[in-house]
């Protein structure tokens, strides 16, 4: 991944505004755009998907949700995804109980469970 967007992303993990947020957003998208077959891609997706949630963008997050747990999915096998889907996790948990989203959200992170990238008693 490219120094800027990582750079952009620790920015947005230490400064959760929406500014550092919408800032990585754009980075980790035009990486995605241009490095789509990329093995760091994925991750990068996750990083676009929980900003976009963190944002409140939730009608752009339901969209691309399940095609990024689907490739999670589809690589449980490879040693291409290194790290389980914290981030979504974390926004999970910061979504209030009542929101319509967050169970659709808890929906999409319990197809993670079967390849072991989460626990059941962590949502």
């Amino acid at each position: 991944m490219s120094e800027r967007v990582l750079t952009a992303l620790g920015e947005a993990e230490n400064d959760p505004s929406p500014s550092a947020l919408r800032t990585a957003l754009e980075q980790t998208e035009e990486f995605l755009d241009a490095n789509p077959d990329d093995p760091e891609a994925h991750m990068a997706w996750e990083y676009s998907i929980a900003s976009k949630i963190a944002l409140r963008r939730f009608d752009e997050a339901r969209v691309e949700l399940p095609r990024l747990v689907d490739r999670y999915v589809e690589l449980e096998e490879s040693d291409d995804i290194l790290e389980a889907p914290a981030r979504l996790l974390a926004q999970w948990r910061r979504l209030p109980p009542e929101l319509e989203f967050r169970e659709y959200l808890a929906g999409q992170l319990r197809r993670f469970i079967p390849g072991g990238w989460l626990k059941p008693e962590d949502l």
